[in-house]
């Protein structure tokens, strides 16, 4: 990261302002035209279940962007179990750095993920265009209970002359042993781009049960995927959902030991995950 890039980010943290779990981010300087959202699915998760941090960047001006990378301070009991990164739709590669514990801030784990690396490495040099959006989701899961903020975002970038930074923030969210989830419908408010879900009971003896909801899940095709701590893949089941509110259980073979497992479930488009302990 250049130094240009590292001042922006730690003079973000003097300028954050407070935020809802949905907020454009403004844009300093703040007289062109490039939009920063960032997103939160949820603000009271159960312990172990998956919410997702988006973030989306909007080139509305004539001139490119380059050297953008997205920085972001979790505690450090949060993990990422998954990300996503796309440039108008397209899946570039690019580069995760972190965790970095106390790199910003005391008590928290810096992540980096840079899509420009202005030639520092091969292959990472991803200009942003007029016209172009990236969106950047994170999978993350919590190994505790309890109230945790989300002190400090940016996104930093160059363009035209000038270095920009986004920021916005403070964001808390709870971190509960479950939540009790009814027949109802999806409210009209939550965002037509994810899945929830939740596993129950977790953890769990011999069959665990995954609760997911998501607007138009009905009759889509998903695949449901199970993987041990190492990251191999155990189980596989590919179905039909019945309902935009479903489940589908795991019932565990013999041959499988008891340890922590992670489940990834996708209609193609979207996805959740989440961590599940078992517990023989």
């Amino acid at each position: 990261m250049n130094k240009l890039g590292r001042f922006f980010l730690f003079l973000s943290i003097s300028l954050v302002i407070s935020a809802g779990l949905s907020a454009e981010e403004p844009v300093y300087p703040s007289m062109f035209n490039i939009t920063s959202d960032y997103s939160i699915s949820s603000d009271r998760v159960a312990l172990a279940d998956t919410f997702i941090i988006s973030r989306t960047l909007i080139n509305e001006e004539s001139f490119d962007l380059n050297g953008l990378y997205f920085s972001d301070i979790l505690p450090p009991e949060f993990s990422i179990i998954d990300q996503t990164i796309r440039i108008n739709g397209a899946e570039p590669e690019i580069i995760t750095v972190g965790p970095i514990p106390d790199y910003i801030m005391s008590g928290y784990d810096c992540y980096h993920w840079i899509v420009d690396s202005r030639g520092e490495y091969a292959g990472i040099d991803y200009v942003i265009n007029p016209g172009d959006t990236v969106s950047l989701d994170l999978f993350i899961i919590s190994n505790a209970v309890g109230l945790f903020t989300l002190p400090l975002h940016s996104t930093v970038f160059n363009g035209n002359g000038p270095g920009f930074f986004a920021t916005s923030g403070p964001i808390e969210v709870e971190i509960v042993l479950s939540l009790d989830v009814g027949d109802d419908n999806i409210p009209e408010s939550f965002p037509s781009d994810f899945i929830i879900s939740r596993a129950y009971p977790n953890p769990f003896n011999s069959s665990v049960n995954i609760e997911y909801s998501g607007k138009n899940l009905e009759r889509r095709p998903m695949s449901f995927e199970i993987y041990d701590i190492i990251g191999r893949k155990i189980y596989k089941r590919d179905f039909v959902s019945n309902s935009d509110n479903s489940n589908i259980s795991w019932n565990v073979d013999e041959s499988v030991s008891s340890g922590i497992y992670f489940y990834s479930l996708t209609d193609g488009t979207r996805k959740t995950a989440g961590k599940i302990i078992l517990l023989k």
